[in-house]
């Protein structure tokens, strides 16, 4: 029987080498509904039949007729101000849903779904990351109103927002009311859309009390913290009080109670009212990477570790990707897009490196091109070569200077985009060196021109919150030589498209302890997990005190549904708390990634694999991870990770043990796990 700190991924490696999977199982878990059940509208018009048939969908009125062509120019001027809520009144849920859900329209990418709340003028108001990094979208209203190309007027990256259409449709405009005189305790509920698979759905609404506002004071921002339970779709939606004023932009659940945070309808109608000023003043949103004119050849010039060569195109589902480098030194290439990394090669240490990769979805796509921080030297040269046309990408964030005092706003452009700064410090200076953003999670690296890896120091969630579970960096740093120093930001989460700000300050060395060199093990620059190689050899983000909330939160909506439905009620909240490789917890984990499709249940698995077996003193190298990888890329490859996740025996998986077995480090055999 296994037992103690052994977590179950090791566990099973050993009860795996005596047994050697015999017997059989063809159990297959499907993904639930979402827990939120929709409340029918007590006097709202009707909304399209929910089950069509097979041969025809719903059809809008004929006066407001589906598609673009419907898409009139502003009839308002391109203001937006806050209205003060009026006397509240005691409105049913079902009241409020049926007063607010004709005006929330679906809000639909090649990569997922969101909400959004039409506004004065036609204008669509949601969050930036429903639609990023698209710059037309799809929306459709619960009457089967359908627009198929809304153009995206602005976005707000930082304050994770922003502004479509505009879009002639009937359902009547809705006010971003001033809702921050409310009292803790008030009644509110969040309207929006669950992750739907349908094409014509219709709203569901959730609800629960108000608990506080948090003020977020860098960008003077105010967030709206609730007990209505946010879905997967929800992002954009509406939180309104028992009134159905719109008090609130629903933007992410956070904590382990089922918490919920908007941003304030007063502070969004101001940002949004400075986002289509800057529409009017210059023209819409273009592809979000610029023109993509380029060419299928280039010579790729890279200063440092730090120094990306970033290459994007505009890619179709489905369609085939082949691309290569050549060089003298040992490098890195990788295709990212709007559905994460869909290929990443390094397979040799001489510089020559080649893929082929089919896309997942339409969308912006990014090839980026990095000398392997891990080898030593600077500069480094490559010859890239692509099937299809490429057009360069200047990162705007890529070598700004930061100044003492003086913090820069920027943008994680692409997914495992990694921002480099240069601050210029004197021998025994002690500054601190921190983030802030509410949209994404920032870790941070300090090092001097030339440093190695291991000679680089880190933070990742020493900051103090925003809001919920602290996600920004805090590092203090006394400079041991003068000169030029690298700041680096890297989202840990391997998201695109949010905002931070980056900053640094003079401060006393008895404040906090100096930080020294790097640490090792996992969860630091030194842990294959960790994304300084862009987070192309992990999917998931696993180390101690990794805990499921974090996991959670990158699965796919469907996942999520399933997970939910597998710990109802207050179970799900206690479950999410738990630490990933906490003792006796192998019933969640088996429950956990047997909810997970076969992709995420693969890498979730070896990303917990590594992180357990690192923390026992022995680490994974990349060819580790990728012999793992073409193990479970069997045809028996699933049916031997569901052996290994529940410890069944399958009939066909038993070949895969000692491949298995040949892909972990020797030393893994030389440190047995407990009886």
């Amino acid at each position: 029987m296994c037992k103690g700190s052994i977590h179950r991924a090791v566990c099973l490696l050993f009860v795996l080498v005596l047994s050697a999977c015999g017997g059989g199982s063809d159990t297959e878990e499907t993904p639930s509904g979402q827990t939120s059940a929709t409340v029918p509208p007590t006097t709202a018009a009707p909304g399209p039949d929910t089950t069509p048939s097979t041969t025809s969908a719903p059809v809008p009125s004929t006066t407001v007729p589906p598609g673009p062509q419907t898409i009139p120019p502003a009839t308002t001027e391109p203001e937006v101000t806050p209205v003060t809520a009026a006397a509240p009144a005691d409105l049913s849920p079902q009241e409020v849903y049926s007063l607010v859900a004709p005006s929330i329209p679906l809000i639909e990418t090649p990569t997922g779904v969101g909400s959004g709340i039409l506004i004065e003028g036609g204008y669509v108001v949601t969050n930036h990351h429903v639609v990023w990094p698209y710059h037309k979208v799809r929306a459709v209203f619960p009457d089967g109103t359908e627009f198929g190309d809304v153009p995206v007027l602005d976005w707000d990256p930082i304050a994770d927002l922003a502004v479509l259409g505009p879009v002639g449709v009937r359902a009547p405009p809705l006010s971003l009311v001033d809702g921050e005189g409310m009292d803790p305790g008030s009644e509110v509920h969040l309207i929006g859309y669950s992750a739907e698979a349908d094409l014509f759905p219709v709203p569901i609404i959730t609800s629960g009390v108000l608990l506080r506002f948090l003020e977020w004071d860098y960008y003077d921002l105010t967030l709206v913290q609730s007990h209505a339970d946010m879905v997967a779709g929800q992002s954009g939606g509406a939180l309104v009080n028992s009134s159905g004023d719109v008090v609130g932009i629903s933007t992410w659940s956070t904590g382990d109670a089922g918490f919920s945070i908007a941003t304030s309808a007063a502070d969004s109608a101001e940002i949004v009212s400075s986002m289509l000023l800057d529409h009017e003043q210059f023209g819409p949103l273009g592809p979000v990477y610029g023109d993509a004119i380029g060419a299928f050849e280039f010579t790729v010039e890279l200063a440092n570790a730090w120094d990306p060569g970033l290459y994007w195109f505009e890619g179709a589902a489905g369609s085939t990707v082949e691309v290569a480098i050549d060089g003298p030194r040992d490098g890195r290439l990788a295709v990212t897009g709007p559905a994460g990394v869909v290929m990443e090669v390094n397979d040799t240490t001489e510089g020559s490196e080649s893929g082929i990769v089919e896309l997942p979805v339409d969308g912006p796509y990014m090839v980026v091109v990095v000398r392997d921080a891990a080898a030593p030297g600077g500069a480094a040269r490559f010859a890239l070569t692509s099937s299809v046309e490429l057009a360069p990408f200047d990162d705007p964030d890529d070598g700004r200077s930061l100044g003492i005092g003086e913090p820069l706003a920027a943008v994680i452009d692409y997914q495992w985009d990694i921002d480099r700064y240069e601050l210029p410090l004197e021998q025994g200076d002690t500054v601190v060196v921190w983030t802030e953003a509410i949209a994404t999670d920032t870790a941070v690296l300090v090092g001097y021109e030339g440093a190695g890896l291991n000679e680089m120091v880190w933070d990742d969630d020493s900051g103090p919150a925003v809001a919920g579970n602290s996600k920004n960096a805090r590092l203090y740093y006394t400079a041991p030589i003068s000169g030029t120093y690298h700041v680096v930001v890297v989202d840990v989460l391997g998201q695109g498209g949010d905002g931070y700000f980056v900053g640094v300050d003079y401060a006393d060395p008895s404040e906090a302890p100096v930080a020294g060199k790097a640490p090792s093990g996992p969860g630091s620059p030194e842990d294959p997990h960790f994304p300084v190689d862009y987070g192309y050899d992990l999917r998931f983000d696993v180390g101690p005190g990794t805990t499921w909330r974090e996991l959670f939160d990158a699965f796919e909506t469907a996942e999520q549904d399933c997970i939910r439905q597998e710990f109802d009620g207050g179970l799900l909240d206690d479950v999410l708390a738990a630490e990933v490789l906490a003792e006796g917890n192998e019933d969640e984990f088996a429950s956990m990634l047997l909810c997970l499709g076969e992709e995420n249940a693969t890498e979730a698995y070896i990303a917990a694999f590594v992180a357990e077996i690192a923390r026992r003193g022995v680490t994974f190298e990349l060819d580790n991870v990728a012999c793992l990888r073409e193990v479970f890329a069997d045809d028996e490859g699933p049916a031997f990770l569901t052996s290994l996740i529940t410890r069944g025996e399958t009939e066909d998986s038993g070949a895969l043990v000692l491949p298995f077995l040949s892909c972990l480090p020797e030393e893994v055999f030389e440190k047995p796990a407990d009886p």
